[in-house]
């Protein structure tokens, strides 16, 4: 994979995201900790758990949970590596 060190689906941990394992499982893939990992996610229930989890939460979607993540987009295309180190 040139873009990726891994690829997972909650099937490879056997938890849904209401639970950390798929997060925590990222981490051991990238070789990092939840604070030194950002989770990209649109789904509000799975926001809560990586934020409770220690995770930084940079959130896809339209406006509706701003206020859990660090860093909240509408699209991926207004992502950049200046706004990713706004948060870390």
């Amino acid at each position: 994979m040139t873009y990726f060190k891994g690829i997972l689906t909650v099937s490879d941990v056997g938890a849904g995201k209401e639970k950390p394992d798929i997060f925590l499982k990222a981490c051991d893939v990238l070789g990092t900790t939840p604070s030194e990992t950002i989770v990209f996610e649109d789904a509000r229930y799975a926001i809560d758990t990586a934020r409770k989890a220690g995770f930084y939460i940079a959130g896809v979607f339209e406006g509706a949970a701003s206020q859990m993540c660090n860093l909240s987009m509408y699209s991926y295309s207004d992502l950049s590596l200046s706004l990713l180190r706004s948060v870390l």
